[in-house]
Parts: C-alpha cells; sequence; structure tokens
C-alpha cells in the first residue's frame, strides 16, 4: 500500500499499484441531516385515493442526495422494526382473494423526497374495490433521520 500527496491530491495505491483512494473522484458528504418523528393516521378504505404531502424541513437546494433511516412503530409490536427509508415503502395494502389468486387492490404508500428547497413525507392511498382493507398496521409512526448531502 502506497500513500502519495501531490499537485492538491492526495491518493492511495495498493499492492497491485491499483487507485483505491483518490481525492480527484468525487466523493459524497453530508451537508444536512434532518431528524424528526411524524404519525401518519389510519386510513378509511372508503376514502378511496388521496394524496397528503406532509412537509418535514428546509433543506438546501443545491442537494445531491437524500439518505432515510426510518423506525416504524404501530401497536404491533412485530412491526416496530428499522428500515432503510430510501424509495418508497408500502406500509399497506388490501387484498381480494378468491379462486385461488389474490389480487392487491388497494395501497397505502409513504415516500421520502426532496422537492426544490423541502423535505417531504409524500403519503398515498388508493382503495380499487374498497372490498378489503388490512388494518393490520393501521395508522404508525415514522422516526427518522434524514442525510442530505451533495458530491464534492
Amino acid at each position: 500500500m502506497s500513500f502519495y500527496a501531490n499537485n492538491n491530491q492526495i491518493y492511495i495505491r495498493n499492492n497491485d499499484g491499483d487507485y483505491v483512494f483518490d481525492t480527484e473522484n468525487k466523493m459524497p458528504a453530508i451537508t444536512q441531516k434532518i431528524s424528526g418523528s411524524i404519525t401518519i393516521s389510519e386510513k378509511n378504505p372508503n376514502d378511496g385515493y388521496h394524496s397528503v404531502v406532509h412537509n418535514l424541513g428546509s433543506i438546501d437546494a443545491n442537494t445531491e442526495f437524500l439518505f432515510v433511516t426510518c423506525k416504524l412503530s404501530t401497536d404491533n409490536s412485530w412491526l416496530n422494526t428499522y428500515f432503510n427509508g430510501t424509495g418508497s415503502i408500502i406500509t399497506g395494502y388490501g387484498v381480494e382473494a378468491g379462486d385461488g389468486w389474490s389480487k392487491y387492490i388497494s395501497l397505502h404508500i409513504i415516500t421520502f423526497r426532496r422537492n426544490t428547497s423541502n423535505l417531504e413525507l409524500y403519503e398515498e392511498f388508493y382503495d380499487g374495490s374498497r372490498y378489503y382493507w388490512d388494518p393490520s398496521i393501521g395508522g404508525f409512526t415514522v422516526d427518522y433521520t434524514c442525510y442530505l448531502g451533495r458530491f464534492k
């Protein structure tokens, strides 16, 4: 392993001569951390489709990436778990079971997203048939930590 510093560049090579670290490559840098908690209410299957935007705070408009970790808390202890909150998370679903098939016809989805200079939790609920809604989750609380940053 060799360490080099030359012309404002620092790099490290392994024993085979391959670069394992080089300051010429952009590196992720955390520029902001937002933590909090939000309670999502139980949905009524008769509500049909709707969406709600929860504003979680102001962020730097130049943010290039968002990484979220969460803990979902409910009355059901087996659902109290930590997870990666990056992307969309299905937190509830409805099914119609008949003739050997189960169809997902109702969904409750949450998504953490960056909207210009705001951090948001976007909540969608869709009930496609109003046959059966799985109330196993009901209302829940999301404790979140969001890391925002840029590549420098």
